[in-house]
């Protein structure tokens, strides 16, 4: 049983029905040592009256202007407490009440990023299951991304290497993770365990988006990394397809050469 301190953060702007499930999600939860942070963009619908409402299951809230959801999300970390952080966006929800006890477990804080795995549920009411990799790689950062809502952060990241980078709309979080564990030294832990339930109605899930989203990152890999480095990858990447569609013709022949042989 492990006994550090989590701080769950949940950003919010005018989605009071989905606050309160989120709220609702994190009071219920097993696991002792929680700090619940909420951080509210100065809604103008129920919001306030919803966090006022769980006001004894939060730990620190405010209701003011911000600039954005990462703005939002560093006033969390600025006030956090716990020794890792986990970002519960408004609308989301923990799938369970021992959710943060199993991530947790014999965890003592040596690991910088342990990470579980995701549910999604679409507009439409349909579901999926997005299990993580065992290991985050080049690969997967630059093509896809480790989940923000699944992950606890160990602060000292965040004193490290800084807060989410705030001239970033919509893939600051990608860009954290790219920056701690492609260019810096964080250490990484999967667990199996789903963790929450993710909601795929935001500004990374919309395809209107995408364009966006696609010049962001292009932006990140430019301007965080060395020409050194984008040469490498691009050569490995020209290399790796290479290869991979050399082994594809060749296992290809090898099938219809069976095949031949067996009629």
């Amino acid at each position: 049983m492990s006994s550090i301190k989590i701080s769950i953060i949940t950003v919010n702007r005018n989605n009071g029905k989905g606050l309160e499930n989120t709220i609702r999600s994190v009071a219920n939860q097993t696991y002792k040592h929680l700090e619940y942070l909420v951080i509210d963009g100065k809604s103008t619908d129920e919001s306030v009256e919803v966090i006022r409402r769980y006001s004894d299951r939060v730990d620190f809230w405010c209701s003011e202007p911000d600039t954005g959801i990462y703005n939002a999300m560093n006033k969390g970390i600025a006030q956090a407490k716990g020794t890792y952080l986990l970002f519960l966006n408004s609308g989301d929800w923990l799938v369970d009440a021992s959710v943060i006890e199993n991530l947790a477990k014999n965890e003592n804080g040596e690991v910088d990023l342990v990470y579980g795995n995701l549910q999604r549920t679409f507009p439409d009411g349909a579901g999926d299951y997005v299990e993580m990799p065992g290991f985050i790689d080049v690969e997967t950062m630059m093509h896809w991304t480790l989940c923000h809502p699944v992950t606890l952060i160990h602060y000292r990241l965040f004193k490290d290497y800084g807060f989410y980078d705030e001239r970033l709309k919509i893939v600051a979080d990608w860009a954290f993770f790219f920056k701690v564990l492609l260019l810096g030294n964080a250490t990484q832990r999967h667990k199996p365990v789903t963790v929450t339930n993710f909601i795929m109605d935001g500004m990374s899930s919309l395809v209107e988006n995408q364009e966006k989203i696609n010049k962001e990152r292009e932006w990140v890999k430019n301007n965080y990394t060395s020409p050194t480095f984008r040469k490498f990858y691009q050569e490995y990447f020209v290399y790796r397809n290479f290869y991979h569609e050399k082994w594809s013709e060749r296992l290809k022949k090898v099938k219809r050469a069976f095949h031949l042989f067996r009629h």
